[in-house]
């Protein structure tokens, strides 16, 4: 008896396996099929959430215990990248190839919301971000590639990124983004650089980034609140 109920629960969870590898498959095939300009809309996007949340690639964010209706579709399979859904109604839309989410804020609202993220294979990518305005019926996603501080590359690429230190944005559209990047200075030791990049109309636009003399604060006030990742 105990061998027999071993021997089906093995091939149940083979089955298991089998169908998850599958569902991987066809997840990845329509992830290629995809536009990969930011903010492209996809397809089937009510299926596509519950086919993630199966495999549970689905990623929620919270502020004070409180979901944000906002959760990105995560791909760990080779050639797959990161996807944004909204919701009420649920509506899908590609953030890029290859990437990884670093930071995420929102209003207390939950009316706007920013992600910052980066491509992550293959070498790092430039810093980008997406603002979400999330407007009944039709959200309106404006997505920015921050310009590299040249100060990284100086000498030559050497896989040194700039990753987000905080960020806000004051209720007159007046904003700040503080960046730090670790590199190796001429000498071969390790060396942090800090810069700042500014808007001057809600985030719709940003400077290029300008490098700072000491380490920038790492909380600022402002419309917006640093969500956590949902254990």
């Amino acid at each position: 008896m105990m061998k027999h109920l071993l021997a089906v629960a093995l091939l149940s969870l083979a089955s298991v396996v089998q169908a998850d590898e599958a569902l991987e498959t066809k997840l990845l095939n329509e992830f290629m099929n995809y536009s990969m300009d930011c903010s492209s809309p996809i397809p089937n996007a009510a299926q596509t959430f519950q086919d993630y949340k199966k495999l549970n690639r689905i990623e929620e964010y919270l502020l004070k215990d409180k979901v944000l209706p906002l959760n990105v579709g995560t791909s760990s399979i080779m050639g797959g990248g990161l996807l944004l859904f909204t919701q009420s109604p649920l509506q899908g839309f590609v953030l890029g190839g290859g990437s990884s989410v670093l930071q995420v804020y929102s209003t207390p609202d939950f009316k706007q919301s920013v992600l910052f993220y980066m491509v992550t294979s293959e070498g790092p990518g430039p810093l980008e971000l997406v603002l979400v305005n999330q407007q009944p019926f039709q959200p309106q996603l404006t997505c920015i590639t921050l310009d590299t501080p040249k100060e990284i590359n100086a000498g030559g690429w050497k896989m040194e990124y700039s990753l987000p230190v905080s960020f806000n944005i004051e209720p007159l559209g007046k904003g700040i983004i503080y960046t730090e990047a670790t590199i190796d200075d001429a000498a071969g030791q390790p060396k942090t650089l800090w810069f700042a990049y500014h808007t001057q109309d809600g985030g719709q636009h940003w400077s290029s980034p300008q490098q700072l003399f000491t380490a920038p604060p790492k909380h600022l006030e402002g419309l917006y609140q640093l969500m956590a990742p949902s254990p």
